[in-house]
């Protein structure tokens, strides 16, 4: 079976300083609308958390400001229902202990220097380098003494030991000498760290100034941000993929050569550093996928990745995989030989694109297949996004963008047989948005692994109707729901729907009343009552919650209204308008339906909420 990887692509808009024309994502055309930008605002604070696109920061006047920001790479940023351009400034600096200067790390230091790479004096001051800054000695001025020259020296840390730094340095040049070997200070030596990462923004960090850019949408995005990191924090940024190989070639070979790890072979043309980092994500991969299944993957994986394809042409490769290559895609071949399946992958140098494909590679060695198209290629992004422990969703903003603000696709369509690989982006969008609902709602979870792993291995009688037929109405609901209102930080298992719990709700006749525990921490939580037509009932809810760190309130909520007891009904057919109940509430019902009752919050931040409140229903007693 092969599986054809197009990468999600972004829309190329641009932005003005204060009107901004953009388009907003339609079912079928991009229509203009005006989005103003009403303020720009300078903020300082303390990091709580960093995500795919966000930083939440808790600014000096006691608010909490969830932040939008461009991500590295990347032409736009997502806004509701619209995405932009608007590059941030990041700037992020702090101190190290000495002790965190390892070996492979790229450092800065001012040096008396002569051309055998002999100092004189000692280091002071250190400055931890970005992976990439180029390494050599340069003579600041051409006087000497003794001929000793002062100079900047970027170089590899080959060790520090007995009060010693020794650093690797390109030959030629000044320096006749590859190795420079310096003293460092007796006392503390200053060592800084600088980056323009914000993925290296930690909670806890100081947000020393922040303009944000405030839209008529609601949405906060960063303009620039300037960051003090913590010291711990700062030792935790140098220790990333990119530091650790950082004693890695970045050059790319001449010809493709082969690397291997663990599980997967890779041929290709990348550079040494790159290579590796490639294989440590691939390897957390195939381990977090090894754990969901139960299933450790059959044999090595190949992986044929091109930076340069045409170094390739000699390769003997399958014409249509070396096209897809060609057009920044990917692709994987699978073969059989009785029950045993070898699957290879044959992809561009996008790391995304090249573990979507692996994921198809591991499904089909390990169990035959990757079943039908719709599972296929939504696991392979499942696999691209999956990390260890991590629940919340957390994928590209404008995925999110176009999922929300396009026409819904049914759920039917996209799980209808025949559909082809490779077909559009959109279309893995969908998939993976079924798949990803399916797999973390403790409703329809522990049937969707047992589905894919027989629709995998081909057994006969399994299919997503044959699975899912009698709760496909729920299914359906809880998708659509999902695609309303997920973003980066919305978890699925908290916001399922009890299905079960409605069961037991009940008409409520003369002085009886329901009493409920309500949990912070869910979605919308049966109320335990059917609601009828024109019956007028009295909400009361005891007890207080916690909405934020240190934060608690009662059910009439904060100052924002976030933490307040809302309502509302689910009929028959669909789900009603939400309304506020607070501590004490009378209404009358306009339908027949079950009440569902919440703690009003952002649907992507229910994760850090606590407690419960007592909520006590009645029929209002006649006047």
């Amino acid at each position: 079976m092969n599986g054809l990887t197009i990468g999600f692509r972004q829309m190329r808009l641009t932005a003005t300083s204060f009107a901004i024309v953009l388009a907003i994502l339609a079912p079928s055309t991009l229509r203009a609308q005006r989005l103003v930008l009403e303020s720009r605002e300078t903020k300082s604070g303390t990091v709580q958390s960093v995500g795919t696109g966000t930083i939440e920061v808790t600014t000096s006047d006691g608010k909490t400001l969830v932040c939008k920001i461009q991500e590295p790479g990347e032409e736009t940023v997502a806004l509701s229902k619209v995405v932009i351009r608007f590059p941030a400034k990041v700037d992020i600096h702090g101190q190290l202990p000495i002790n965190a200067v390892v070996a492979g790390m790229s450092v800065q230091v001012k040096l008396a220097v002569n051309r055998l790479g002999r100092t004189r004096g000692s280091i002071e001051k250190l400055h931890v380098s970005e992976t990439g800054a180029e390494a050599g000695v340069i003579k600041n001025d051409e006087t000497s003494v003794k001929g000793f020259f002062d100079c900047d020296v970027i170089g590899r840390v080959e060790s520090r030991q007995r009060g010693r730094l020794i650093l690797r340095v390109p030959v030629g040049g000044f320096v006749t000498k590859g190795r420079i070997i310096a003293q460092l200070a007796k006392k503390d030596v200053h060592v800084s760290f600088r980056s323009n990462q914000y993925r290296k923004i930690k909670p806890g960090d100081k947000v020393e100034k922040m303009v944000v850019a405030r839209f008529s949408t609601g949405d906060y995005v960063i303009e620039s941000i300037d960051v003090e990191m913590a010291r711990d924090n700062a030792q935790s940024a140098t220790q990333d993929q990119d530091a650790k190989y950082s004693n890695l070639s970045d050059d790319p070979p001449d010809v493709p050569r082969s690397v291997r790890s663990a599980h997967f072979v890779l041929v290709t043309d990348i550079s040494d550093r790159k290579a590796k980092i490639l294989l440590d994500n691939l390897e957390y991969m195939i381990n977090l996928v090894s754990k969901y299944f139960g299933r450790p993957p059959k044999g090595l994986i190949k992986c044929v990745v091109a930076r340069n394809v045409s170094a390739f042409a000699s390769f003997g490769l399958p014409q249509h995989a070396y096209q897809k290559m060609r057009n920044n895609a990917g692709v994987t071949v699978s073969q059989s030989l009785g029950r045993q399946v070898t699957a290879t992958v044959y992809a561009c140098d996008d790391f995304g694109v090249v573990q979507h494909e692996a994921m198809h590679a591991y499904c089909s060695q390990t169990f035959g297949s990757t079943g039908p198209t719709w599972y296929a290629e939504g696991m392979a992004e499942m696999g691209n996004y999956w990390k260890e422990g991590q629940l919340a969703v957390d994928i590209q903003p404008s995925v999110i963008t176009y999922l929300k603000n396009s026409k819904p696709k049914s759920l039917l369509k996209i799980v209808e047989p025949g559909q082809v690989t490779g077909d559009s982006w959109q279309a893995y969008a969908w998939r993976w948005a079924l798949c990803h609902m399916l797999a973390y709602n403790p409703n329809y979870a522990p049937r969707f692994k047992a589905l894919g792993m027989n629709m995998m291995s081909k057994q006969a009688g399994f299919s997503f109707e044959s699975v899912y037929g009698p709760a496909a109405q729920q299914i359906s609901f809880e998708y659509d729901f999902f695609v309303q209102h997920f973003d980066n930080g919305y978890r699925v298992d908290l916001c399922a729907w009890d299905w079960k719990g409605t069961k037991s709700c009940k008409k409520i006749s003369g002085t009886s009343r329901v009493k409920k525990e309500i949990l912070a921490k869910r979605g919308w939580q049966p109320a335990g009552v059917q609601i009828l037509t024109g019956q007028s009932y009295d909400v009361a809810s005891i007890g207080t919650w916690n909405v934020a760190k240190n934060v608690d309130c009662d059910a009439d909520g904060t100052s924002d209204g976030q933490g307040c007891m809302e309502g509302v009904i689910l009929t028959a057919t669909k789900l009603g308008e939400p309304f506020r109940l607070g501590k004490l509430h009378r209404f009358t019902a306009g339908v027949d339906g079950i009440l569902f009752v919440r703690c009003r919050e952002d649907w992507t931040r229910l994760a850090d909420n606590n407690g419960s409140i007592q909520l006590h229903v009645r029929r209002s007693p006649s006047e």
